[in-house]
This record gives structure tokens, sequence and C-alpha cells, in this order.
């Protein structure tokens, strides 16, 4: 435990000088520019560091190879450079640094090409820096913009167009007859660049146009790939030794199979003078007929569907050119649809760059069961899917960082890795966009700003789970005013009867069917017994967070709102000849949602929780869970020894693998998205609770482990944490009993296990 500072500043890159090119340069519209640097080295450098960003994003390359692209996604006030040594890709003769450099157009202008709404624009036009030097045996070379001598232009071969629909990522085009190189070509109309600005705070403390600070997550990265196979049932051509041809005038259409989803850069290599190439991105085949439910169809098969999302497209030049998107694209499928022109179209066969940040899975689990073994790797492939420079919602749509899906994935990748750097990240983040009235943003970073009051709570939730996760007390005292400022919204929102009523903005809860926009129905007639409680579970977060912080008093406080919400749910909304909680006081809606959370705040006593659980699992009236609120259900159920009952929940995850997934969906039935890292919540369950390893002190510095012997006979694993990797298997025997082996790092142990308690300091055990 500690208590540093969490949110600090990093000046490192203070007195840097922005550029950006002479001319052409516009904050009106999107635009691409291109910033050169050529510089001969006469012997072998020892080290050339660099620190780099740009406005709004780049990629960089060093003798024509990439280096890395980058900001990783900021705000207003936390603009992020990248840093890099760049000595292994610099040789003895000229070498040349490039960026290619994107700037967004602002959103609300009538501009219709502006960015992702996951990324921030600054509205500067394109703008570059760089600081930093080669440095040899016999001197320094200077690379800083500012001070080497960097040219740059406009890039007229990029545009992008995003009024399609603001929740799909933004369509590409290029123009390969304007596309620019990075080598020394007499074409080029470089101009010096021009110094845009300083990046400093001035002698009265005010900031640059751009506040630059360190990224504190690892770059993501990126590895080649390929396309498994071609898809005959909609192909009209083949490839001859990695090349096909269309000839003049003519059109052909190819599909390719990627295998399992792909978050990654696609790539192409074509030439023919007039030729056009649409690439068409797809996470599945939908029915052929746009009417038919989706949901129940196989995901690969093609021969009774077709592939529908969004495109790029790509204006061909006469000499061959090779296209990456900018922008990741999502795919499991590639539909390219050729157009030749006056000239024959050539293409080599496509391939990729996959990208992700690089999530190490050390959790390991090992099952007879191979239905078992395929929904554990086809969480781990969701998850990683949906974690980039931020945890995203989906990474096909909006790619988004929303408080309720990042709560999850947190939990997840701490139980499959224990890194906490993405976690931390986001974290900061929703920090960063509190509101002077209390409450954060539901979804950060984010250029439209979007309020879901109760995702507020999550982010308070997100705390607890870190300081659980690492024993850093100094983050509660960080995030203590912001989490009282969110709690003291709520309270402000407490009627007359106790309960909470009038949140505002969107009050989405959960995509139940039976609610439209996700919003409890009880919110149309009254205060809402679900948000009620959720404010009471938070409450209660909170206080076992100030008692850790040393702030009892207010824990105190905290605890006693907790209890007097509860009091008031469970007096107004309680239905005794349903033995349940209404959703509002008059309102006789009944959800497995708030059964959950009244006992996990623990307004019910035994007796009450298990008849409200079962009844919420048995009767068919009650409204379920879906995928996100399913991890509350079964800690409800885990609190009061009712995880056996948890089966009928692995049978909708069972359902997802019938249909071909390769990655788990963002909602039962006929789903939007194919991906959706909330749903993978195996990742939480079959450690936590199947293998049972649990933390049971801030930074485990004790661990509980208590199997629950569920879905197979019997299980081994390792499990990540803080004070080292823990083993487990355990075996059920003919009389239910189980037998238990555990390998545990040096900390106290607690093992409950067929009804007994062993405790031990560290060490082996065998029961």
């Amino acid at each position: 435990m500690t208590n540093k500072m969490i949110f600090n500043r990093t000046d490192e890159m203070t007195g840097s000088i922005w550029i950006r090119p002479a001319v052409g340069a516009t904050p009106a519209v999107t635009q691409a520019a291109l910033f050169l640097l050529h510089f001969e080295i006469d012997e072998e450098p020892r080290r050339a560091e660099i620190h780099v960003s740009a406005c709004d994003r780049y990629r960089l390359y060093v003798n024509g190879q990439s280096v890395f692209c980058g900001p990783r996604k900021g705000d207003r006030t936390r603009h992020y450079y990248e840093s890099a040594d760049l000595a292994p890709m610099l040789h003895r003769g000229q070498n040349t640094i490039a960026a290619r450099v994107l700037s967004f157009a602002k959103r609300g202008s009538t501009a219709e090409d502006y960015g992702p709404m996951s990324v921030y624009c600054e509205g500067l036009g394109p703008l570059f820096v760089l600081r930093g030097e080669v440095r040899t045996r016999s001197g320094n070379i200077p690379l800083s913009t500012g001070e080497a001598g960097w040219e740059a232009c406009i890039d007229e071969s990029f545009h992008i167009c995003s009024k399609i629909n603001d929740y799909v990522i933004d369509i590409e085009k290029q123009d390969g007859s304007k596309m620019l190189s990075w080598r020394n070509d007499p074409d080029l109309r470089l101009e010096p660049a021009v110094k845009a600005f300083h990046d400093e705070i001035n002698p009265y403390g005010e900031h640059s146009p751009v506040v630059l600070i360190l990224r504190e997550i690892p770059k993501m990265y990126e590895r080649q790939g390929s396309f498994v196979r071609v898809v005959p049932e909609h192909t009209d051509c083949a490839f001859e030794n990695g090349h096909m041809q269309v000839p003049a005038g003519g059109s052909r259409v190819i599909e390719l199979d990627a295998g399992i989803l792909r978050t990654a850069y696609f790539r192409l290599s074509a030439a023919g003078k007039g030729g056009k190439i649409k690439v068409i991105f797809a996470e599945r085949y939908f029915p052929a007929d746009e009417k038919t439910p989706s949901g129940p169809m196989l995901r690969d098969d093609a021969a009774h569907g077709v592939l529908r999302g969004h495109s790029d497209e790509y204006l061909l030049a006469p000499e061959k050119q090779i296209y990456e998107s900018f922008w990741f694209r999502t795919f499991r499928f590639v539909r390219i649809e050729m157009q030749a022109g006056t000239e024959p179209l050539t293409m080599e066969m496509p391939d990729f760059l996959e990208t992700a940040y690089p999530l190490n899975v050390r959790a390991k689990l090992n099952s007879s069961d191979p239905v078992f073994s395929e929904l554990w790797q086809t969480s781990i492939h969701t998850l990683e899917c949906c974690m980039h420079e931020t945890y995203e919602d989906c990474p096909y749509y909006e790619q988004l960082q929303y408080d309720l899906d990042t709560r999850n994935q947190i939990l997840f990748t701490y139980a499959v890795s224990g890194d906490t750097r993405l976690a931390l990240n986001a974290i900061k983040d929703f920090h960063a966009s509190q509101y002077p009235y209390g409450l954060v943003q539901s979804r950060y970073p984010c250029v439209r700003e979007q309020v879901i009051p109760d995702f507020s709570l999550d982010w308070i939730l997100m705390v607890e789970d870190y300081v659980l996760q690492t024993g850093d007390i100094g983050l509660i005292r960080d995030c203590s005013p912001a989490m009282d400022a969110i709690l003291h919204y709520y309270e402000r929102h407490i009627t007359s009867n106790g309960l909470v009523e009038g949140l505002g903005y969107w009050q989405f809860a959960d995509w139940v069917a039976e609610w439209e926009h996700g919003i409890p129905n009880a919110d149309g007639h009254g205060p809402s017994a679900l948000h009620s409680l959720r404010y009471a579970l938070t409450l209660q977060s909170a206080a076992r967070m100030m008692r850790l912080a040393g702030r009892s008093g207010l824990g105190d406080e905290y605890d006693d709102r907790a209890e007097a919400v509860c009091c008031a749910v469970k007096a107004i909304c309680y239905d005794a000849d349903r033995d349940m909680l209404r959703e509002g006081p008059d309102f006789r809606e009944f959800t497995q949602h708030t059964q959950a959370m009244m006992v996990l705040a623990g307004g019910f006593n035994e007796e009450e929780g298990r008849n409200a659980l079962l009844h919420a699992l048995q009767d068919q009236n009650v409204l379920a869970c879906t995928y996100p609120w399913q991890y509350t259900l079964l800690r409800a159920l885990d609190k009061l020894g009712m995880y056996d009952l948890s089966e009928p929940v692995w049978e909708q995850y069972r359902d997802i693998l019938r249909c071909h997934l390769t990655t788990l969906a963002e909602s039962p039935g006929d789903t939007r998205s194919d991906c959706h890292a909330w749903s993978a919540l195996p990742l939480y369950e079959f450690p936590r609770m199947l293998l049972g390893v649990q933390p049971d002190a801030p930074g485990w510095k004790k661990i509980r482990i208590e199997p629950h012997a569920i879905w197979v006979d019997s299980l081994s694993g390792t499990v990540p944490t803080p004070v080292g990797d823990l083993s487990v298997s355990w075996t059920r025997a003919k009389d239910g009993l189980l037998h238990l082996n555990v390998q545990a790092p040096d900390v106290p142990v607690t093992i409950r296990v067929n009804g007994q308690i062993y405790e031990a300091d560290h060490g082996s055990f065998e029961i």
C-alpha cells in the first residue's frame, strides 16, 4: 500500500515546438499531412531517443518502416505523447523519419468528415511535434521539430466520411494517384514546416493550446496476419501465385475469411489506371432477406447469407501502390469488389496487421469438456478485441469506453492477467470527465458528451476493485472528492419516500427487451427500486474505502445512508404475494436485477433473499438480466450459497458457440454486435468461482479459495495474483465431495470446501 499521488503530470515535453504545413493546413475539415526529416549519419548511432505526438493522430515511419501510431486517446487537458529509441532502425548514410498525420474536423462544424467519436479533436489542423536527437560517439544530431529541418505538405490522397452513422467508425477513401511517398521524391511539393507554438506553461500559469503528458500504457502490438481461405460461394475470380487480374472495364468480387474476428489494419497492393476497389468489413454473414431474424443464423454460413458492413474505397494509380487503413478495422470476413478502369486491374492477396493491447494472459484452465475450453478461449479473444488504447464496448461500432462495460472488462483482466495499467488508465479517464454537479460521463474519451447516472456508480465500484487488486490506498484519497460528489448527486434526488427519483439524462440500466431504450419501466411511474439499490450498494463500497483510507466517520455516514435506502425500498416495494421486490412502489414489475441488488446490499435476511432469487430464476414473468448484469446476479447467488443454480446462465453461452461465433455477442438473440466484452463473464467465473480463487484483503495479502463444482467433474488451472501465481486442481468424487490440491504463494490462505474451513499462513494443501 502506498500514499503516492495517482494523478500526476509529466513535463518531459515542455518547451517542444509544434509544427504544421506552411500551405493548405486548416482546422475546418479533416486533413492528412506528411511530415519528413532527412538527415545523414556518419557512424553507428548509440541512441536516438525521441518523444512524439500529433494532432489528432499519426503513424511514424523510419526509413519506410512503421514504428508505431498514436497518440493514445486523450482529452482537452491530457494530450499524450509516445517515446521510443530509434537507434536500431537507423544506419550510416541518409535516413528519413516520416509522420503521416490526420487532423479531424471538429464535430458540430459543417464538415461531414469529422473523426471517430472516441477521439478528442483539438480543432487545430494537422500538427506534429517531436523532441529528440541521435547520439553518436562524435556528437549529436538534432531531430526536434522547430530545430531540425522538417518539411511538410498536405496529403490530398486521403479522405474520410463520417455521415453514414455516428456509431459506425469512419469510412476511409484513398486515391492512389495522389499518394505521397516518404522517400526523397522529387514530385513531393514539400516546404519547410512552420512553427505553430511551444508546448509550455508561461509565467502566468497559462497552458499552450495542447497539454502534453506521457503515455502510461504500453503501445499496441502489431503483427502480420493472413486470411485463411477464399469463400467460394461469393467469389468469381482466383489468385494465381498470390496475384489476380481483372480485364479493362471488367468487375470481379472476392470474399475472404480471416478465421476469427480480428482488429487489424487492412492492407492490399493493387494497380490499374482508373480502377476502383471497395472493401466491405463484416463480423458475420447475415440472412439475404433483411427482415429475417439474424440471431440464430450460423455466422459463417456463406451459402445462405450475405456480408453487410462499413466499407473503405481505393482509387487506383497506374503503378502498384500499397493501401493500408489508417484506423484499425474489425472483421471476420471481407468482401472485395473490384472495378477495372481503362487498364487491367491487378491485385495481390491482401493481408492485415493485427493490433490490440498487449494483454499477457497468465491464467490457465484445463478441462476435459471441449465446450468449457472453447468458451474460455472465446472469452479471452473477446476481451482482447475490446482492448486497445482504452477498453471498448465493441470494436466494430463506436469503440467507446463505457463505465459499465469497462468495470466488467477490468475484472476480467485482473482474473486472467493481473495487469492493472489499462484499468488505472480508465479510472483516470472517467475521473477527468466529471461535471461540476457530480456525475462523470458515461463514456470517455468521447467528443459527444453523454450521461447515464448509474454509470457514475460503476466508476466508484471500479475504484474499489482496483484497490482490492493492488492494495493502493492512495487512489482512494485521490478519488474521494469525486466519489463524494457523485453520491451527493444521488442524495439530492432522494424523495420524501426515501427512494431515488428523477435522476435525469438517460436512466439506462440494461438492454432488457421489455424496457424502451434500456430504461426500467418503473421510471415512468415514479421512483425506481433498481436505481435506489444501486445507490445503496455503492454507498457501502465507498464506506469500505473510506475506512481503508482512515476516514471512518465518512464511512459510517455512507453506511447509514445505505441502510436508510434499503429500508425504504423494502418498506414500500416488497410484494408479499410474490416474495420479491416490485420495481416501483406502485408498479408491479419484477426483475432479477432488483432482487440481486437487494441481496448484495444486505436488505433481505437470508430466507427472504433465497426466496426472492428462487422466484427470480424460476418465474417466467420475471425480467431476466442480460449479459452485463449476469455478473451481479451470480454474485447474489454466491453470497447466499446458491451458486449451483447458475447453470441456466451457461446455457446461453453454449448457444453462442452453437451459432459459430468466435467472440461473445453484445446481447442474446438478434444482437447488433458479435463482439462485446461485457459478455466475457467466463473470464471471471471460471478462475474466481469454479477454481474459487479470490482476494481476501486488499493487494491479495490474504487469499480465499472456495471452489464451486458445477459444469465439470474436474478442473485444474493457474490464477495470477500480485503476490504470485496460484495453482488449484479439484476432482468431484462419487459421494459429491471434492478432492482438492492447492499450490499457494506465501500469504495467509483460507480454504472452504466440503463444508469445512482450513486456514494456513502459506504453502501447499491437499484435501
